[in-house]
Formats: C-alpha cells, structure tokens, sequence
C-alpha cells in the first residue's frame, strides 16, 4: 500500500490460483468432459468476464453444423486440418503481475514456467550471454571500445557544432 498499490485483492488471488491449481492437478487421467468444461468456463468468467461475453457471441454466430464441421472425422473435413495446427500447447492465462513469478497464475496453469516467465528468462539467458562474452571475450571488449570511442567523438564533434553555430551571429 506504501507504493500506491492496492494489494487488498491479492490474497484472494492466491487462493483461487492454488485452488485452481489443486483442481487442476488432481484431475484423473480419465476426466469428465462437462466437468472441465465447467470448470474453464468458471475460471474464464471469473478472470476475463468481456472474453467471456465475447466467446458466448462468437459460438451463437456459429452456424447449426459447426459441430459436425469441427469434429468430422473425415481427413477432408476443417478439423482434420486444424489438429494439426493446434498441436502447440494451449494458452495459459495472463499474469497478472509480470514480476510476481512465485504466485503467477499462468504459471500455475501450466504447471511451469507461463509463455511469458519463459520468455523472460530466455532473455535474461541472453543478456547474461551477452554480458559475460562482454566481460570475458576480449575482441568483443577490443570493438566495444572502439565503437565507444567513435561514439564520444561524434558527440564531442556535434557538441562543438553547436556550439560554433550558435556563437555565430
């Protein structure tokens, strides 16, 4: 509260996330499909009601055969195509503080790193690459220094233009 963020909502948001994700992990190999059903709707609508909102009028824009469309089982129907497409894992939800990675609630989901905490480690990986290649390489400190150099020329000949520019009358 001291920073001007109101924390009062947090412990609420820990709890749900573990609850979530106790659910989540106890759930048997061979679950009930209207029970998850429930439950990912019930977490949807709880976290992002307007993309709630938003799915329910995208699946009643639906036409009466999307059923059959989706879940044909003709290698010539969309949904033979779209299998293969949808082979990468599916969208965890947002974390709602990027820096909380200890309660993250995406990261929960997935029952590791979230896409986002992912990402974020990889390019903390690649600074710290970069930065020991800098410290340890020593043709890499050789140019660094020298496009240091160039660069505080450059500033010290823009200075000085200025400076002759408007001394000019």
């Amino acid at each position: 509260m001291e920073a001007g963020i109101d924390t009062s909502a947090w412990e609420e948001r820990r709890e749900k996330t573990r609850t979530y994700t106790r659910d989540a992990y106890e759930l048997p190999p061979q679950f009930d499909p209207a029970t998850e059903a429930k439950r990912i709707w019930a977490s949807l609508y709880d976290h992002y009601p307007q993309i709630a909102a938003a799915l329910i009028d995208f699946l009643q824009g639906l036409p009466p055969t999307w059923r059959e469309d989706l879940f044909a089982s003709s290698p010539h129907s969309p949904a033979a195509t779209r299998r293969t497409v949808l082979e990468l894992p599916g969208p965890e939800t947002a974390p709602y503080d990027p820096l909380d990675w200890e309660d993250c609630p995406a990261c929960a989901e997935a029952q590791d790193q979230c896409r986002y905490h992912r990402g974020v480690f990889a390019g903390m990986e690649y600074q710290r690459a970069l930065i020991t290649t800098a410290l340890t390489d020593h043709t890499a400190i050789d140019q660094l220094q020298q496009r240091h150099a160039e660069l505080e020329a450059t500033t010290a000949r823009t200075a000085a233009a200025d400076t002759s520019t408007s001394t000019t009358p």
